[in-house]
């Protein structure tokens, strides 16, 4: 996981200037449709908990709790 930190750290550094082409990289290339579904709850309301999201993605709270720590969602979360 060090390795995707680095990338993605470089990522945020390269594409700073354009948050909307690292956004489409990051979902492209670290991302599955449970993390996007996951992303996109987050985006509608920032304050969702991770029980309200499990209930919509049909995810444990635990992996969601999980995939929400990912680095590439994390970082998406905060580039919106």
């Amino acid at each position: 996981s060090a390795y995707l930190l680095k990338y993605l750290s470089f990522f945020n550094k390269l594409f700073t200037f354009n948050k909307e082409l690292l956004y489409y990289l990051l979902k492209e290339v670290f991302m599955d449709n449970i993390d996007t579904a996951i992303l996109d709850c987050l985006k509608e309301n920032g304050r969702v908990t991770a029980s309200e999201i499990s209930k919509k993605v049909k995810l444990s709270i635990p992996a969601v709790a999980e995939r929400i720590r990912k680095p590439s969602i994390s970082m998406l979360s905060a580039v919106r």
